[in-house]
């Protein structure tokens, strides 16, 4: 009987055998990393379903707390903010997330961040159809009690880096931005906010410019075309 020592196979089976475990590993890093992405884009359809409003407003029945599973989703969360193919819509919820949990931004992610957040202001627009289900109220009464509301806070910090995105919506007439509840409701639809009215209140308040608010539209354009000349004057 052939001695199976002189047959090669001692010397094939371990060449076998690393063969079979390096394929392995190379299949589950391949599925992990599968597993990795459809996690990214399963969350971010999640955020984008549930909304602002059933995130964070919606008391016990809210879902931040369970998307945010004691902190274990917030790489996944971070990776929403800086994929270039994440919906503007999906860094901005995954950017509230963070901001509901205390978590801090990424300072390499700001450009992503204020690209969001003005997205989410120009969709509030009803006249947009509101795709992101905000309300007035979260951006700020303006002018009526110096309210820069939960969001628009957010664009104050951003600082002079949300500037000329704000500028650009100084021509944006889209409206209106309906406020919720009581008074509230009652004060801020009787402004009838738009798009560029919240811009001009935020640079207002980043560039420390002193702009009045008329209830009346067409003073109040009048103290929104004198801020874009100031602001023309210190680009030249």
């Amino acid at each position: 009987m052939k001695d199976p020592k002189n047959s090669g196979f001692w010397i094939t089976a371990p060449c076998v055998f690393y063969l079979i475990f390096f394929s392995g590993c190379f299949f589950i890093y391949a599925c992990s990393n599968g597993i990795e992405k459809m996690d990214t884009d399963s969350l971010e359809k999640k955020l984008v379903e549930t909304g602002f409003g059933g995130l964070f407003l919606h008391g016990s029945n809210s879902l931040a707390d369970s998307i945010w599973d004691n902190g274990k989703n917030l790489p996944i969360l971070k990776q929403i903010i800086q994929t270039p193919t994440s919906s503007l819509h999906g860094k901005f919820l995954a950017a509230e997330m963070l901001r509901h949990f205390d978590a801090e931004f990424d300072p390499q992610n700001q450009g992503e961040l204020v690209d969001a957040y003005i997205y989410a202001l120009k969709s509030t627009s009803s006249e947009r159809s509101n795709p992101v289900r905000l309300n007035g109220n979260l951006w700020g009464l303006l002018n009526i009690e110096d309210d820069a509301g939960h969001l628009g806070q957010q664009i104050l910090q951003f600082g002079h880096a949300a500037i000329p995105a704000l500028t650009e919506l100084l021509d944006d007439d889209a409206g209106r931005v309906l406020y919720e509840g009581s008074e509230e409701a009652v004060i801020g639809n009787s402004y009838r906010y738009r798009i560029k009215d919240f811009a001009a209140f935020y640079i207002s308040k980043i560039k420390n410019i002193p702009l009045e608010f008329h209830q009346d539209l067409e003073k109040r354009d009048q103290e929104i075309e004198r801020l874009k000349k100031r602001l023309n004057l210190e680009k030249g």
